[in-house]
């Protein structure tokens, strides 16, 4: 029994990091209909697990579920608004039920697929973690080596990085799922001083390289974001002072690190390391930071600004309350004649889509996440003494719980991103795994902590 329940967990986590479809293999190969119908399989799959665990789950350890319910709740109340409002009343060619089931099924897989994730989380998070880093070292390496060899393992896609930066050449996956929640993970384990294992090591300097061969400034500033979150969060946990965290930075070891790092790309890839210098300079610039003649380029200016782009400013003023509802245009890459961009300007579209009732109606997600993140931080803070006595038995949550709140706490950062869960964007439901994965975390916490108090004679 126990080995058909490893198995069982392990399709499980199987299932949650292939639904984002890392690599793309399922948007290049498998047609929008019979996608559908495998998501839906995937989904029934993971209730059919979830069922079984939880009909034959340890009942001693109980936690409170208010939290769980205060998700469905809001749940409940998104896809009432997202149903009858934004895809029903705002929708001026409703095309029956069926077109409406098959076209938004990601909005029931994302918002379902929560619950069985909190439980996973709480009984069984290394199977997670394995699968998580295994399948990032194997589909990273098969796009490294088909940029840098032209060997076809994976099919990508090229462009050019800014007429300012010369005939730069980037390269991209049709998909990458959550394979960037390795950064988080490999980061929380450097700053809680865990061994780091080679294969998250690897993993991590997988994704770094993917990074860079990309150039996504998005992930080149979110990296850096990572960094500073989680030193200051483990800084509170550990009871130390601010200045810690920035001294943390400038020790010998990691300026040698990154000395060597930048000589490497200065010799071998001297147009990589230009370009990201002066996207990090037009960056900057274009926040105000720093004076510089660098530009960012108008669709970078634009989504950091709330005014400049004009044909979704004028959806917002004409539909201020309940949105445009859907359209097909806030879908596509150029958004149409009336320039609705929906996974450029995430924040912007989510408000034209949805209007401040829709948002309204959503917000209270991100407090729940707030409370969540905060009540995690400090359980560990307070049961810190525990964190290396029992740190095989406490790493993995400690460390997950961790990631998920710098995943989450970086989208509250980028304003831009707002709203990034309901946006127009392809892989828009990772977010609602990173809640999952901290709620899991924060219960599977609970009771291992309550457990060790309770074996020591302390009241947690």
């Amino acid at each position: 029994m126990k080995e058909r329940k490893g198995t069982s967990i392990n399709i499980f986590w199987i299932i949650v990091v292939i639904y984002l479809d890392p690599g793309g293999f399922l948007v290049l190969y498998v047609p929008p209909i019979q996608r559908t119908a495998l998501y839906i399989l995937l989904l029934v799959i993971a209730y059919v697990i979830f069922n079984f665990h939880y009909a034959n789950r340890d009942k001693r350890n109980k936690v409170p579920l208010k939290f769980v319910k205060s998700y469905i709740a809001i749940a409940i109340a998104w896809a009432l608004y997202y149903y009858i409002i934004f895809y029903g009343y705002n929708n001026d060619d409703f095309p029956g039920v069926t077109t409406m089931f098959l076209r938004t099924f990601n909005t029931i897989f994302k918002l379902l697929i929560v619950i069985p994730i909190v439980y996973f989380s709480t009984i069984n998070l290394k199977s997670f973690i394995n699968i998580l880093v295994w399948s990032t070292i194997f589909i990273g390496s098969i796009f490294i080596i088909t940029v840098f060899t032209g060997i076809p393992l994976i099919e990508i896609l090229s462009a050019s990085r800014g007429e300012d930066i010369g005939a730069l050449k980037r390269s991209f996956m049709h998909g990458y799922g959550i394979i960037n929640f390795v950064l988080p993970i490999t980061i929380s384990l450097f700053y809680l001083k865990y061994k780091l294992s080679k294969k998250i090591l690897a993993a991590f300097f997988i994704v770094v390289t993917i990074i860079f061969i990309t150039i996504y400034r998005r992930d080149m500033v979110g990296l850096i974001e990572y960094i500073i979150i989680l030193s200051i969060t483990v800084n509170y946990i550990q009871k130390k002072a601010f200045i810690k965290t920035v001294t943390k930075f400038l020790n010998f070891r990691n300026i040698i690190f990154v000395s060597i790092a930048i000589f490497l790309l200065g010799i071998f890839t001297p147009k990589v390391l230009d370009s990201s210098i002066e996207i990090v300079e037009g960056t900057l610039s274009s926040i105000g930071i720093i004076d510089s003649n660098k530009s960012v380029g108008s669709t970078d200016a634009a989504r950091l600004s709330f005014g400049d782009k004009i044909g979704i400013i004028t959806a917002i003023k004409d539909n201020p309350f309940i949105g445009t509802g859907y359209n097909e245009m806030w879908y596509t890459g150029d958004g149409g004649n009336k320039g609705w961009e929906g996974s450029d300007y995430i924040f912007l579209a989510a408000l034209a889509m949805y209007g401040v009732v829709g948002l309204l109606i959503f917000f209270p997600f991100y407090i729940l996440s707030y409370k969540i993140i905060k009540r995690l931080i400090k359980l560990i803070r307070y049961n810190y003494k525990w964190v290396y006595v029992y740190k095989s038995y406490l790493w993995v949550p400690i460390v997950i719980g961790l990631a998920a709140s710098a995943e989450l706490i970086k989208n509250f950062l980028e304003y831009p991103n707002w709203f990034f869960p309901i946006g127009a964007v392809q892989d828009n439901a990772r977010y609602f795994i990173f809640f999952g994965l901290l709620l899991g975390s924060y219960y599977n916490l609970t009771i291992k902590f309550n457990m060790i108090n309770k074996f020591h004679g302390r009241k947690n």
